[in-house]
């Protein structure tokens, strides 16, 4: 089962390598990472390049759009994987995420969407934000989580879907707040009877204060 990660990227030279590695020391063989570099007026570009012409299964794309949506949309279009996940590039996947992840969704044949708890990181505290027990639900319930409930969120980066659930719904690049939440709200109600796996573990790490 293969997972495609889409990372958009602006101006993020100091936390993008941080971020590419993070993926690459998952020891998941079956991935591809999608660098979508947007508009970056620092070194970013080349380190993309750098990791790209290093690793067989990490590509660069120049985005001729501004904004994280139209960036996430460009990786959609070339993504090949079974699995689709997103990261920021100032953020990290937590240590064997991938493996865990796909897993539930090869002993879950009814599974379309795996959500992970994640740790919210700052300069002097790492907290866990996730559910206590792991549960089923259906995407009705998960779309009520994600509007009211902190450990769930409207983001997509602590959320990995069936390739085929996201073949007719793309980002709106008008918006430039809440643009995953809409996306993922999106997604949620046109499949409301779809089955999602909430996972008491944490996949990924939230940066903040950097």
């Amino acid at each position: 089962m293969k997972v495609s990660i889409i990372i958009p990227v602006h101006n993020s030279e100091k936390t993008l390598e941080r971020c590419l590695e993070s993926i690459l020391e998952q020891n998941f063989n079956e991935m591809e990472i999608l660098l979508i570099e947007n508009g970056s007026t620092d070194d970013s570009y080349a380190v993309c390049q750098k990791y790209a012409k290093k690793y067989g299964n990490i590509a660069c794309y120049i985005s001729s759009s501004k904004g994280v949506s139209a960036a996430r949309n460009l990786g959609l279009e070339f993504a090949t994987g079974d699995i689709i996940g997103f990261c920021d590039a100032d953020d990290m996947l937590e240590g064997d995420s991938l493996k865990h992840i796909t897993k539930i969704f090869e002993e879950n044949s009814t599974v379309s969407m795996v959500v992970g708890g994640y740790y919210r990181v700052s300069s002097n505290d790492k907290t866990y934000m996730g559910l206590k027990k792991s549960k089923k639900c259906s995407f009705n319930k998960v779309l009520n989580h994600a509007i009211y409930d902190f450990r769930i969120m409207g983001s997509v980066w602590n959320k990995f879907f069936k390739r085929e659930l996201l073949s007719d719904v793309r980002f709106d690049e008008g918006l430039s707040y809440c643009e995953d939440t809409h996306f993922l709200i999106s997604v949620l109600s046109k499949n409301q009877n779809k089955t999602a796996y909430i996972i008491n573990r944490p996949i990924y790490n939230y940066i903040c204060n950097e």
